[in-house]
């Protein structure tokens, strides 16, 4: 699910931040998916469990052909960016 969720919503290369890693979903999906990641996790021992699920993938999946998302995403990033402008 997480995929999805990343996918819809960032390109590959950009940053992906999680303030409650936990059990490292997020991060590995990022990785998965060509991202990069940052994680912040209060506990020690989630931690290095977080290291050892990310470090287990070799490499990004390949990147898929233009989806739909990412025209919705531009059209969404136009669409505020007309906003700010009208503002000023």
């Amino acid at each position: 699910m997480m995929t999805h969720i990343i996918e819809a919503s960032s390109y590959s290369g950009d940053m992906v931040l999680d303030c409650f890693a936990g059990s490292g979903v997020v991060g590995q999906a990022a990785k998965m998916l060509g991202r990069r990641a940052m994680l912040i996790e209060i506990e020690e021992g989630l931690c290095h469990k977080i290291t050892l699920r990310c470090s287990d993938i070799s490499q990004p999946l390949p990147k898929p052909k233009t989806s739909e998302f990412d025209w919705g995403k531009e059209l969404l990033f136009q669409k505020l960016l007309d906003h700010v402008s009208s503002e000023k």
